[in-house]
């Protein structure tokens, strides 16, 4: 089922409010996500080239995503790798 757009703007939320209080270790890792989840909030899902962007933007954000996941993992003992379940 797609998601709603009240729980998309919740998960740009999230990444916005924790892209603030990112540690310096994975500042930039964490601004690269938040700017892919904002690109995907607004992707246009009937037009191929908008879909292309984000598909590109979600390629050549891995590096960023893995070493986020990575630290969050060490530091925290949360493993994000998969996704987790956010609820305000």
């Amino acid at each position: 089922m797609p998601a709603t757009v009240e729980e998309v703007n919740a998960a740009v939320g999230h990444f916005t409010r924790l892209q603030k209080v990112a540690p310096l270790e994975v500042q930039q890792d964490w601004d690269a996500l938040t700017e892919l989840m904002i690109a995907a909030s607004k992707v246009k899902a009937d037009d191929a080239e908008s879909v292309q962007q984000v598909a590109d933007l979600a390629y050549a954000t891995e590096a960023n995503a893995n070493t986020a996941s990575e630290w969050v993992k060490a530091t925290c003992g949360v493993d994000i790798s998969l996704g987790v379940q956010v609820t305000p």
